[in-house]
C-alpha cells in the first residue's frame, strides 16, 4: 500500500492510558528478543509478519533492520539485546516476565492493525503487563518499501517504547509521535533518557583502571580451587565500544597424557548482538605468536558462537605455557559492542558435557565466582551458589550488595543466592541513593530448574517491616514494591522460601517511578458466600490481577478465590490467608463479566483485597475481528463510554461492586 498520507505512530499505551513509563526492566542486562512465527496467536487473530514483511525484503534483511533499531538503544546504555528463537506460543500467554523459554522476553510480531498506526508496543510495565511486556506488532496492513515508512525508523519508535521511553516533544526525536521523516539515530536528549533508566556503559569487571586490551594489561580466566583441568574455565565480559578489546590469560594444566588440545570458545549468540573475533597466541621469546585465530562476519546480525581448538602445547622443558586470548569486535560484523563469554576447554581432561557449558553461559551467572561456576557447570540444576552456611540469616551479619549500576538518583544490585532448605533465610543491605525519595522495586525469581520458591521482605535500618505492595507472585517469581523511602538510607531485603532447597535470581532497583495499582474490589467475605461483582469492558485490554487474603484472626488454611467469567472465558486465582498471589496478564474482550469471590476453610468473615491494574489492549481494534470491537461508546460522545445505569466514563472499564 503507497498511502503518502503522514501517519501517525499511535502508542499502543495512548490509546487506553494506563501506562506508566519510566520503569525499567527487571533485568536489563539478559534481555531477548524473538520474531513469532506465522500463525502464533494474538488477541483472536494470528500473527503475519514473515508473509508481509517478506513481500519486500529477504527475512535476513528486514529482521537486521529491527534489530538495529534496538541496537541504537542498547548500545548507548547498560543492557544489551539477544535474539532467542520463538517457538509460536500465543502472545500474552502465562509465564515468565523474562527468561520464558519459549520465546524472547520482547516479541516482534505482525498484524493487520487499522489505518492510522504503523506499528504498536505493549506496556513497558515488567511488573504488571507478564508476558507481554515490551512486545512490538508491525501494521502488515503497509508496505514499508517505496513509502515515506522505513521499517528501521518505525522500529527505533516502539522499541524506545519497548525499554520504557515515554514520547518525545521534539521533532529531531524518534519518539517524536508523528512520522514527520527518516530516522538514522538517536538526539542528545534521547540518550539522556535512556541513560535515566539504565545507566551509561559499563566497563566489565575485568577492565581494571588500565583497561585489558595488552598482554601487559591481560587479565587471568578465573581458575577454580584446586583445578585439574576437568571443568572449563569461563568468564563474562563486554566490548564496550567499537574499539574495545580484551586480552585474557590462562595457563595449560598438568596431566593431559597425549591430548593437549585446547577449545577456545566466545559467545555472544544469546547473550548480545556483538559480531566477535577471537584470537589465540603465546609469547615466544617475548614476540608474540598467534595459533588460531576466527571472527563472525556480517551475516552474524544475532549474534555468534565462535570455537577454535589447536594443539595447547606445554612448554618444550614440559612446563606449562601461557596462552592469550584476545576477543573485540570483528571488522566485519555489523554490531561492535555487547556481552559474551569465554570458555577455555582442556579436551584430553574435561568431564563437562557441552549442554552444561551452554546452559550456564545462558543463566545470570557472571558475578560468581570461579568455584560456583566450576560446580554449576558438573550440575547446572542441582549445584547451590553462594552458600552462605546461614551466616546473613540477620540484618547485623546481612549481605551489603553495593550498586551493580548507579546513575542520575537511581541505582540496581543483584545477587545470585541459594537456599539450602525450606528453612533458610538470606538477608541483604541496600542503600537507596541520594536525590529525593525514592521507590524500590524487588524481584526474586527461581533460577531454570529449581523447585526454590523465594519470597521477599523488606525492613528498616530499625528492624522495621518496610510496607511493600506485592506486585507479582507466581511460578516462581516474586515482585515487591515499596514507595516513598528516604534517600541515603540503609534497607534490608529478606528472602526466605516456601519449599525445597535451590537458586534464586535478585535483583534490588532504586528510582523515583511506582507502578500503578489500583484496588479492585476489597471487604469481609464469609465462608459460603459469594460475592459477586461485575466488569464492564468496553475496550479489549489487558489486566493484571493481586489477590491477597489477611491472616487476622483466622484459620492458617483459610483461602479466598475469585474467578472472572466472560467472553474471554474462566480465570481463576486462589489465596491462602497470609499470602499475595497473582495471575499472568489476561486479555479481557469487550463485554460483561462476571466477578465471583468465595471463602473457605474460616468460621468468621476472610477479608480479602483484589488490586491490578488494567494494562492495555496489545494489538487496537481489529476491524475483521468482531470480538475486538469496542463496546458501550457513548453515540453522542465518542471519547466517552456509556455503561448500564447510564453512567459515562472516559475509562475503559467500569466495575461495579456486588452485595453479599
Amino acid at each position: 500500500m503507497a498511502n503518502r498520507t503522514r501517519l501517525g505512530l499511535e502508542s499502543l499505551e495512548l490509546r487506553t492510558v494506563p501506562t506508566t513509563f519510566g520503569l525499567p526492566w527487571a533485568d536489563p542486562t539478559r534481555l531477548t528478543i524473538s520474531f513469532a512465527p506465522d500463525g502464533t496467536p494474538v488477541a483472536g487473530r494470528t500473527s503475519d509478519l514473515f508473509s508481509s514483511l517478506n513481500q519486500d525484503r529477504s527475512p535476513d534483511e528486514w529482521q537486521r533492520d529491527v534489530l538495529r533499531a534496538f541496537y541504537t538503544w542498547s548500545s548507548r546504555t547498560n543492557f544489551d539485546v539477544a535474539v532467542v528463537p520463538d517457538g509460536g506460543a500465543a502472545f500474552g500467554t502465562p509465564g515468565r516476565l523474562q527468561g520464558d523459554p519459549r520465546f524472547g522476553d520482547v516479541r516482534v510480531g505482525g498484524n493487520r492493525l487499522t489505518p492510522d498506526v504503523l506499528a504498536v508496543t505493549s506496556p513497558p510495565d515488567p511488573a504488571l503487563a507478564g508476558t507481554l511486556a515490551g512486545d512490538v506488532f508491525v501494521n502488515t496492513n503497509y508496505r514499508f518499501k517505496d513509502t515515506p515508512y522505513d521499517l528501521y525508523s518505525v522500529l527505533l519508535h516502539e522499541a524506545g517504547h519497548a525499554f520504557g521511553l515515554p514520547h518525545s516533544a521534539d521533532p529531531n526525536s524518534p519518539m517524536f509521535p508523528r512520522f514527520n521523516n527518516t530516522r538514522t539515530g538517536l538526539t542528545a536528549a534521547d540518550v539522556t533518557a535512556i541513560q535515566t533508566l539504565y545507566g551509561p556503559r559499563q566497563d566489565d569487571r575485568f577492565e581494571g583502571a588500565a583497561g585489558n586490551g595488552t598482554i601487559a594489561t591481560a587479565s587471568a580466566v578465573p581458575v577454580p580451587t584446586g583445578y585439574t583441568g576437568a571443568t572449563p574455565l569461563l568468564a563474562f565480559a563486554d566490548v564496550k565500544t567499537a574499539g574495545d578489546a580484551d586480552v585474557f590469560w590462562f595457563d595449560t594444566v598438568p596431566g593431559r597424557d597425549d591430548d593437549h588440545n585446547v577449545t577456545i570458545r566466545v559467545q555472544s549468540s544469546g547473550l548480545s548482538l556483538l559480531a566477535p573475533k577471537v584470537t589465540v597466541f603465546w609469547l615466544e621469546n617475548g614476540v608474540p605468536k598467534e595459533v588460531a585465530n576466527v571472527k563472525a562476519d556480517s551475516a552474524h546480525y544475532t549474534g555468534a558462537t565462535l570455537e577454535v581448538t589447536f594443539d595447547g602445547k606445554d612448554d618444550d622443558d614440559g612446563t606449562t605455557r601461557r596462552y592469550f586470548v584476545r576477543v573485540e569486535a570483528s571488522e566485519d560484523g555489523p554490531f561492535k559492542t555487547g556481552r559474551y563469554a569465554v570458555a577455555v576447554t582442556f579436551d584430553g581432561v574435561s568431564t563437562v558435557p557441552p549442554a552444561n557449558l551452554g546452559a550456564v553461559i545462558a543463566g545470570p551467572y557472571q558475578a560468581l565466582g570461579a568455584d560456583d561456576l566450576a560446580a554449576l557447570l558438573r550440575n547446572p540444576t542441582g549445584a547451590l551458589v553462594n552458600r552462605d552456611g546461614g551466616t546473613n540469616e540477620t540484618p547485623a551479619t546481612a549481605t551489603a550488595l553495593g550498586p551493580t549500576t548507579a546513575f542520575n538518583g537511581a541505582s540496581r544490585s543483584e545477587a545470585v543466592g541459594s537456599l539450602a532448605s525450606a528453612a533458610d533465610v538470606d538477608v541483604y543491605r541496600v542503600t537507596a541513593p541520594a536525590g529525593g525519595p525514592k521507590v524500590l522495586t524487588v524481584n526474586a525469581w527461581a533460577l531454570p530448574g529449581q523447585a526454590a520458591r523465594p519470597r521477599v521482605e523488606v525492613f528498616d535500618a530499625a528492624g522495621g517491616r518496610v510496607p511493600a505492595e506485592v506486585l507479582v507472585n507466581d511460578g516462581g517469581a516474586y515482585t515487591v514494591q515499596a514507595a516513598g523511602l528516604s534517600a541515603g538510607a540503609a534497607y534490608f531485603v529478606r528472602v526466605a522460601g516456601t519449599g525445597a532447597a535451590g537458586n534464586y535470581y535478585l535483583t534490588a532497583d532504586f528510582g523515583a517511578v511506582a507502578t500503578d495499582v489500583r484496588t479492585f474490589a476489597e471487604g469481609p467475605l464469609p465462608a459460603g458466600v459469594t460475592r459477586t461483582d461485575t466488569l464492564y469492558v468496553g475496550q479489549a485490554q489487558l489486566f493484571h490481577f493481586a489477590l491477597t487474603a489477611d491472616a487476622a484472626g483466622v484459620p492458617p488454611g483459610a483461602t479466598v478465590t475469585v474467578r472472572v467469567i466472560g467472553p474471554s472465558g474462566t480465570f481463576v486465582l486462589t489465596a491462602t490467608a497470609g499470602e499475595t498471589v497473582s495471575l499472568p496478564a489476561v486479555l479481557l474482550r469487550p463485554g460483561e463479566y462476571r466477578v465471583e469471590f468465595t471463602a473457605t476453610g474460616s468460621a468468621v468473615p476472610v477479608t480479602f483485597r483484589l488490586r491490578g491494574n488494567r494494562v492495555t489492549d496489545p494489538v487496537g481494534p481489529v476491524a475483521e475481528d468482531v470480538s475486538l470491537l469496542v463496546e458501550y461508546k457513548d453515540p453522542d460522545r465518542p471519547d466517552r463510554f456509556r455503561y448500564p445505569d447510564d453512567f459515562l466514563s472516559i475509562d475503559p472499564f467500569y466495575w461495579v461492586p456486588g452485595l453479599i
